[in-house]
C-alpha cells in the first residue's frame, strides 16, 4: 500500500510539473507573440497586407495585440489619401480608434479562417470628390463630355414675368434645356422600387458574422474647400450580416449638406438577409419633411447597390454652395435614383431632380447681397466620371437665369444666360466693378422684349477656372470674381 501510494503520489508530481511547465510555455509564448505584435516589422507587416487588399494605399497601425478571450485588437488606423490629394487633403482617408476582431477557434481548428464578430470604434471616413471622380474616370474607356448647348437669343414663353431665353437646341435631347418653365416632378416618398441597376447575385449560404460600428462619422469634402460638402455624425449600427434574415433598428446623429443640418437622430430600419441588406428611411410620420427612401446591398463579388432617396426640408438657411457662394431657401425638395457597384465607382450612375422656392443666392462673404428669385430647379446626372447638367434654372421677376454644364476629374464647362431688366444691368454693372476693376460686364438687348441679357460662361484652363462675362465682355479667373482679388487682364 505504501509503495502503490508513493507511486501515485510522484506521478501526481509529474502531472503537475508537466502542467506547469506547459502553462509556462503558454504564457512565454504569449508573451513573445505580444512582444512580436508590438514590433514595428509586424505592424508594418499587417498594414501592408491590408494595403494591397485596398488598392496599394497607404496605411499605418498605432498598435497590435491579441488575446484569446478578446481576439486582436488594433489601434489607431489609419489609411492614407492618395498621394496627389496629401498636400491638399491632409486629413486621413479613414482613421479608426480601434479595431476588434474576435475569430472562430472551432473553424480555426479545422484550418478555416473566420470571424465571429468585428468591431470598429470611432471610425472616420474623409473622402474627397477628387478622388471618387478620379477613379471613376480611371475605371471607365475615354469618353467625349456631353456637348455644352450653345445659350442664343430666341423668343418663346414667359420667363420672370416678360420673357424668355431658351437655350438653343432645346427639346432635341439631354444635352438642352427642355424650354419648359416647369422643373422636374420631385416626389416626396419614393417608391420601393428604384433606378435600373446590377441584380443582386446570389451566394452560398455563408457563416453569421456580428458587424458594430460605434460612434462613427462621414464626410464628402472638396480639395481645396474649406467646408465639407456632407458628412453624417452618430453612426452606431449592430448588424448581423450572412446569416439568418432579420430586421433592425438603428441610429445617425446627423447629416449635413453643404453647411446646412438636414435632419437630426435619424432612426434607419435595417433588413439583412444571407445575400444582401437593405437600409429603409421610412422618415417621422408625423412630420411632412424628412428624408425617406431605401438602399440595398447585395453580397456579392463587387456589391452591386441601388437607392432610391427623397428629401423635403421646410427651410434653409445659409447653404454654402462654396468658399464664397451662400444660399437659402424656403422649401427644398430633392429626389436621387441610382445603382452600381459600391466597390467600382466607374459604374456609379444616378440622376437627381432638384426643386426650390423662393431661393436667394449671392456672395456673401463679399458685401452680404442676396439676389432674389421665385424659384429654383436642377436635373443631375453621373455617368462614366461625368457629373452633368442638362438644366438648371433660377426665375424671378428680377432677374432669370438658364443654363447647363458638366464637370469631372480634370475639366469641366458652364454656360449661363442671365436675363434682367434695364434697370438692373446698371446695378450689376456697378457691383461687377468692385471685383473687377475696370472690368466689362456684356449685356445685349433681347429682342422684342424689353429685356436685357448675358450669356456667362466658365471653363477649366490649365491655370484654373475663368469666367467670361458675356460677348465682348471680360475674361477672369473665378477664383478672383469670387473674392474680389482680381484686375483687368488677369
Amino acid at each position: 500500500m505504501t509503495r502503490q501510494r508513493h507511486g501515485k503520489g510522484r506521478w501526481s508530481r509529474y502531472l503537475l510539473r508537466a502542467a506547469a511547465a506547459l502553462l509556462a510555455l503558454l504564457l512565454l509564448g504569449f508573451l513573445l507573440l505580444q512582444a512580436l505584435l508590438a514590433t514595428p516589422w509586424m505592424r508594418g507587416k499587417v498594414a501592408g497586407k491590408l494595403s494591397q487588399r485596398i488598392g496599394g494605399l497607404e496605411v499605418v497601425i498605432g498598435s497590435l495585440s491579441w488575446t484569446p478571450w478578446n481576439g486582436v485588437k488594433i489601434e489607431r488606423l489609419e489609411v492614407k489619401q492618395p498621394g496627389a490629394l496629401r498636400e491638399v487633403v491632409p486629413t486621413p482617408l479613414l482613421a479608426v480608434e480601434e479595431i476588434h476582431i474576435r475569430p472562430d477557434y472551432k473553424a480555426a481548428l479545422k484550418g478555416n479562417l473566420s470571424v465571429n464578430e468585428l468591431k470598429v470604434l470611432r471610425p472616420k471616413l474623409h473622402v474627397t470628390v477628387d478622388m471618387l471622380i478620379s477613379i471613376a474616370a480611371a475605371s471607365m474607356p475615354p469618353a467625349r463630355p456631353p456637348a455644352i448647348a450653345a445659350v442664343v437669343p430666341a423668343p418663346g414663353s414667359a420667363v420672370g414675368g416678360t420673357s424668355d431665353a431658351t437655350p438653343q437646341g432645346a427639346g432635341q435631347g439631354p444635352l438642352t434645356s427642355s424650354g419648359s418653365e416647369e422643373a422636374p416632378a420631385v416626389v416626396a416618398k419614393p417608391d420601393t422600387a428604384a433606378a435600373p441597376a446590377p441584380q443582386p447575385v446570389a451566394k452560398p449560404h455563408r457563416k453569421r458574422v456580428r458587424v458594430v460600428v460605434d460612434d462613427g462619422s462621414f464626410e464628402l469634402v472638396k480639395a481645396g474647400m474649406a467646408r465639407p460638402l456632407a458628412g453624417v455624425e452618430g453612426v452606431n449600427f449592430d448588424l448581423p450580416l450572412f446569416g439568418e434574415a432579420g430586421e433592425s433598428s438603428q441610429s445617425l446623429g446627423m447629416i449635413e449638406c453643404l453647411g446646412q443640418t438636414l435632419v437630426e437622430e435619424l432612426v434607419v430600419e435595417v433588413k439583412t438577409e444571407d445575400t444582401g441588406i437593405a437600409f429603409i428611411f421610412p422618415g417621422d410620420p408625423t412630420k411632412e419633411f424628412g428624408i425617406f427612401g431605401r438602399m440595398e446591398i447585395a453580397l456579392s463579388h463587387g456589391l452591386p447597390f441601388q437607392t432610391d432617396m427623397a428629401l423635403r426640408l421646410p427651410k434653409v438657411e445659409r447653404l454654402m454652395l462654396s468658399d464664397r457662394l451662400v444660399g437659402e431657401c424656403d422649401e427644398l425638395q430633392a429626389r436621387i435614383q441610382g445603382g452600381g457597384w459600391l466597390q467600382g465607382p466607374g459604374s456609379w450612375r444616378g440622376v437627381a431632380a432638384i426643386e426650390a422656392g423662393n431661393p436667394m443666392g449671392g456672395v456673401g462673404s463679399l458685401d452680404g447681397s442676396m439676389m432674389p428669385f421665385d424659384s429654383a430647379s436642377a436635373v443631375l446626372q453621373l455617368a462614366g466620371g461625368v457629373i452633368y447638367s442638362p438644366d438648371f434654372r433660377l426665375l424671378g421677376d428680377m432677374a432669370s437665369v438658364l443654363g447647363n454644364g458638366w464637370v469631372n476629374s480634370h475639366d469641366g464647362a458652364v454656360v449661363a444666360r442671365l436675363i434682367v431688366p434695364p434697370t438692373a444691368v446698371e446695378m450689376l454693372n456697378g457691383q461687377f466693378v468692385k471685383r473687377v476693376p475696370e472690368g466689362v460686364f456684356a449685356f445685349r438687348p433681347l429682342k422684342p422684349d424689353n429685356r436685357w441679357f448675358s450669356d456667362v460662361s466658365i471653363w477649366r484652363e490649365k491655370t484654373g477656372w475663368m469666367v467670361g462675362f458675356g460677348e465682348g465682355g471680360s475674361v477672369a479667373p473665378l477664383d478672383g470674381v469670387l473674392r474680389g482679388k482680381v484686375s483687368e487682364g488677369n
